[in-house]
C-alpha cells in the first residue's frame, strides 16, 4: 500500500494513492478509495506530530468507523447540546476492510475503557477537543452492543460540529485503538476474519467526515501471515507488534 513520502504534499499523495494498482484492486469504489487515502495520510500526520496518540508500547494505531445511524445529538431548552452514540459495535462483521473483515468480541473494550485517557475528537482532530474521560466530560460505556459514548454540555466554540452532524455533513462516529488480542479465521469460501478480543489502548472517540477503512503494519502483517498459515486457519495474536518483529528474524 502507498505511504506518504518525505516532502510529499497531501494533494500530491492522495492522487498518487488514488491511482496506485493495489489501492485499486482493494478499493474499487473510487469513495472508498479516496476515504482510505486520506486516512493513510491523516495517519501519517498523526503519527509524525501527535506523539500522544501513539501506543505507550509503540504499537501502530488503527481506527475504525460506524455508520451515520449510531450518531446523536440533543439540544436541551438551555441550549446545551451533547453528542453521543456508538463508537464502535460489538459481534458483527464489519465490511470488507482491504482483503479480510472484523467482528469485535464481547468484553473487547472492558479493561481498555478502564486503563485509557480518551479523549472526545472531530474527525480525530486534537485541535478539536470536544471531551476527555479523565475531566469526566467524556463518558464511555462497554455496552453488550458496542462502545457507548457521551458527549454532554458541549462547548459554545463547537458549535460548528453539533451543526455539521444536525445538517448531515458528519456521516458517523469513528474510534481510535491498538490491539492487545486478536486471532484470525480462514473461511471455507477463502474470506478471512480477524476476531479483536482485546483492545490493548484506546485514545480517541467521535464523529468524522470520512470513513477510516485503512489497515495498519500490524493487521495487514498479521493477514498476511493468516492467509499462508493454511494447515492452521485459526490463530491468536497477543502483543501484536513484538510476535510480528519476531518473525522477521526467522529464516
Amino acid at each position: 500500500m502507498p505511504e506518504p513520502t518525505a516532502g510529499e504534499s497531501q494533494d500530491e499523495f492522495i492522487s498518487r494513492c488514488m491511482s496506485d494498482e493495489e489501492s485499486m484492486t482493494d478499493f474499487p469504489d473510487q469513495d472508498q478509495r479516496l476515504a482510505f487515502c486520506f486516512s493513510v495520510w491523516q495517519q501519517s500526520e498523526d503519527e509524525d506530530s501527535l506523539g500522544q496518540r501513539k501506543s505507550s508500547k509503540g504499537e501502530t494505531m488503527e481506527r475504525r468507523f460506524i455508520p451515520l445511524e449510531k450518531l446523536e445529538i440533543r439540544e436541551a431548552d438551555t441550549g446545551a447540546m451533547s453528542i453521543s452514540g456508538m463508537a464502535a459495535v460489538i459481534g458483527q462483521e464489519s465490511e470488507d476492510l482491504g482483503g479480510f473483515t472484523e467482528i469485535i468480541e464481547q468484553g473487547a473494550f472492558d479493561e481498555a475503557i478502564m486503563s485509557s485517557d480518551v479523549r472526545a475528537l472531530f474527525n480525530h482532530d486534537s485541535n478539536y477537543l470536544l471531551g476527555r474521560t479523565a475531566s469526566g466530560t467524556l463518558r464511555l460505556e462497554a455496552r453488550s452492543d458496542g462502545l457507548y459514548y457521551e458527549v454532554d454540555d458541549l462547548p459554545q466554540t463547537r458549535r460548528d460540529v453539533y451543526e455539521l452532524i444536525q445538517r448531515g455533513d458528519v456521516t458517523g462516529n469513528s474510534f481510535a485503538f491498538t490491539v492487545e488480542e486478536d486471532r484470525w479465521e480462514q473461511r471455507s469460501n477463502g474470506a478471512t476474519v480477524r476476531y479483536i478480543s482485546k483492545v490493548r489502548e484506546l485514545f480517541d472517540v467521535g464523529p468524522v467526515v470520512y470513513p477510516a477503512y485503512s489497515q495498519t503494519v500490524v493487521s495487514a502483517r498479521a493477514l498476511e501471515k493468516a492467509r499462508g498459515e493454511t494447515a492452521q486457519p485459526v490463530y491468536k495474536v497477543k502483543h501484536a507488534k513484538r510476535r510480528l518483529e519476531l518473525e522477521d528474524d526467522q529464516p
